[in-house]
């Protein structure tokens, strides 16, 4: 599906757009709730203030993406490669992150309210001035991420992570199962 076909579908009412390669789409400050990306290649695409609530993100091919100052509400991003996306200031209340590929993505100043990072990498991500409250992170590869600044990050909701080079909110370093 080209892009010019994506937008008369769009148009048409459409919401779901599984599968479909739209690689680069300029998409910004769209309202696009409740539809289904799943497996999409978004690669590069811009969805800067766009309100994706309750969105299927599942599987997609997000490396790139921007996102800054979205609404991802709901949406389920597991299995989705999210590496090098800039998702500063989003907000992010009870997105599932299981099986995320997330290396190097910007989430500096997110709202990530009860989200959930489950078996994921975030090698070198910037989580820097985030709001946490309420998320896990579940078997989780948090090498050199940054959370400095980081509101309400919990010992209590991290379980079987790696921290090598991590900083966190205090600005501490840690390096608890590095090069385990």
């Amino acid at each position: 599906m080209g892009i010019e076909e994506f937008f008369r579908q769009f148009e048409d009412g459409e919401t779901d757009f599984s599968g479909v390669d739209l690689r680069g789409v300029y998409l910004r400050d769209i309202g696009l709730m409740g539809f289904d990306f799943t497996g999409a290649d978004l690669s590069n695409a811009n969805l800067e203030g766009c309100d994706l609530q309750g969105a299927e993100l599942c599987e997609a091919n997000l490396t790139g993406a921007k996102f800054r100052n979205s609404v991802l509400d709901d949406v389920d991003l597991s299995g989705a490669n999210l590496s090098g996306t800039d998702l500063s200031g989003v907000r992010m209340g009870q997105v599932a992150l299981h099986k995320v590929i997330m290396i190097g993505a910007n989430l500096s100043g997110a709202d990530l309210l009860q989200a959930g990072f489950k078996d994921a990498d975030l090698t070198g991500t910037n989580l820097s001035g985030a709001f946490l409250g309420e998320t896990y992170f579940y078997n989780v590869n948090l090498t050199n991420v940054n959370f400095m600044g980081a509101e309400c990050l919990s010992e209590r909701s991290m379980k079987g992570v790696i921290f090598c080079n991590t900083i966190m909110p205090d600005g501490s370093v840690r390096n608890d199962n590095c090069g385990s």
